[in-house]
């Protein structure tokens, strides 16, 4: 992780280096599993390999790949559950194996898949605060999962539900003042406004560069050191600005703010983002 193979945890960006990590993470965990099948803590690590894996190829821009790797770890962590039965904490962790399937699912452009994935992650974590409401931990995937919502809906030219999705998750996540130097929240905050200006650029183009700016200042404002991932995040509020800025006229600021965000991304850009780099290529 440190090397660089998740798009919202800090790392020094050297994505190449990382994948054969995670090839080996697999390939030792698969051994473990062989050895002690009846092992649940084994199959419960092998699916983090897995997801390892998956949320590199997602970095990389490997969506297909990504969605088979998702696949398999959906698979490991319902066969963990079912070996350790009323296992909280293996329970919950069915949810997120779901929604980052559905995420990989989603920008290989298989949105009526994604989504349904995603109401199975939701109906998950909802059982898992039907049972216990302070649970912090589904509360807080309660809220993401909304914004991981937004992606699929608005492929499927919903974009009335993912805007409500988009405002939900923002109403629920705890305000910067509160976790000043939490990253991880922070890039979250940011995605969401990011999403909140990519949903209402069309028709409320100074609604988006206000939102494009609260999106850049999550990561601007934040304490702590610089690393890839926090330019990755903050070139994407650049590139969501840029994209506002033009369709509200204003070409000269569009141009300026495009070349930021092509400036944090670096050469070569993560695949991740490598649509929204091409839309800002020609806004520059």
């Amino acid at each position: 992780l440190s090397l660089g193979a998740h798009v919202g945890q800090a790392s020094l960006g050297r994505i190449d280096e990382a994948w054969p990590h995670w090839e080996r993470a697999v390939g030792l965990f698969d051994e473990l599993v062989r050895r002690e099948p009846a092992n649940f803590e084994w199959v419960h690590e092998l699916a983090w390999a897995w997801i390892g894996k998956l949320n590199w190829l997602l970095l990389a821009g490997r969506f297909d790949e990504a969605a088979a790797a998702g696949q398999r770890a959906v698979e490991l962590r319902d066969r963990a559950a079912a070996m350790k039965p009323g296992g909280a904490h293996l329970w919950h962790q069915r949810a997120a194996a779901r929604s980052n399937l559905a995420a990989a699912l989603s920008l290989a452009g298989e949105h009526a898949k994604a989504l349904q994935w995603q109401d199975e992650a939701l109906a998950i974590v909802e059982q898992s605060l039907a049972g216990d409401a302070k649970n912090m931990a589904a509360q807080r995937d309660r809220a993401l999962l909304g914004l991981s919502r937004a992606r699929p809906l608005a492929g499927l030219g919903r974009r009335d539900e993912a805007l409500a999705e988009v405002r939900a998750t923002l109403a629920a996540l705890p305000a910067s003042a509160i976790l000043p130097d939490d990253f991880y929240m922070a890039r979250w905050r940011a995605e969401a406004f990011a999403w909140l200006a990519r949903l209402q650029r069309d028709s409320h183009p100074q609604e988006a560069i206000a939102a494009a700016r609260e999106a850049i200042a999550q990561m601007e404002g934040l304490a702590g050191e610089d690393h890839a991932a926090r330019r990755w995040a903050t070139a994407q509020g650049y590139a969501e600005l840029a994209l506002a800025q033009r369709r509200a006229g204003e070409g000269a600021a569009a141009a300026d703010s495009a070349r930021t965000a092509l400036r944090l991304w670096g050469d070569p850009v993560p695949g991740f983002f490598a649509a929204q780099q091409r839309a800002a290529a020609e806004v520059s």
